[in-house]
């Protein structure tokens, strides 16, 4: 605009030099991860403590099938479900489905169905 003789109607002062550049699809991990587990889901489905799985996570005796990055502290996880399967059945975990939600929860207030 300057080089016309015209004046902008605003000026960024934001320094931007960029040498490399890379193609970033931010929604192609919402196709990958459609019908996965998330790693809350996986709470849900087995009969251990949130902080149970968070650690197998960070320990590395859970690996999620898909990792999702969302920030530099912050990810998303997701599972297949032969995977929650796989570690129910590896770790002694008890699947938690329809047929026996309702047996589960009575059993952990301690009543007699």
């Amino acid at each position: 605009m300057y080089e016309k003789g015209e004046k902008p109607e605003a000026l960024v002062d934001w320094p931007v030099d960029a040498t490399d550049y890379e193609l970033v699809d931010i929604f192609n991990w919402q196709e990958e991860a459609e019908g996965m587990i998330s790693q809350m889901e996986f709470v849900r489905r087995v009969d251990v403590q949130t902080k149970t799985i968070e650690k197998y996570v960070r320990e590395g005796k859970l690996v999620p099938d898909l990792v999702v990055p969302m920030s530099e502290h912050r990810t998303f996880k997701y599972f297949n479900e032969e995977s929650l399967e796989r570690y129910a059945k590896e770790n002694g975990w008890t699947l938690i489905d329809d047929s026996n939600r309702k047996d589960m929860f009575m059993d952990m207030l301690g009543l007699v169905v």
